[in-house]
């Protein structure tokens, strides 16, 4: 992962941690740190479910497929003490530009 987005994930990760909204930061902080595991193995996810809707749950990528709403459903009946972090991959490489 690139060292500027490890910088980004620490810093809002510890933003998080010191909000009063404390179910809120909880719930932020794990979308945070499922999307930084998408980001450190994003070229063997990316081929490997090009295409498709994923859903994550702790480091791992626990269901996939077209239909967003029965990936969810897969992954809470799998895990359902847990919050999985909804990610769609793109078929080809998508180009950002940020403007500002």
């Amino acid at each position: 992962m690139p060292p500027t987005a490890i910088r980004l994930i620490r810093l809002v990760s510890s933003s998080l941690r010191t909000s009063r909204n404390s179910n809120k930061a909880l719930l932020l902080q794990g979308i945070v740190e499922e999307l930084a595991f998408y980001i450190s193995d994003a070229d063997k996810i990316n081929r490997k479910y090009r295409g498709k809707h994923i859903a994550i749950v702790d480091d791992k990528v626990v269901a996939s497929g077209s239909d967003p709403k029965l990936v969810w459903e897969k992954a809470k009946k799998k895990y359902p003490g847990k919050q999985p972090v909804l990610a769609f991959v793109p078929k080809e490489d998508t180009l950002v530009l940020l403007i500002g």
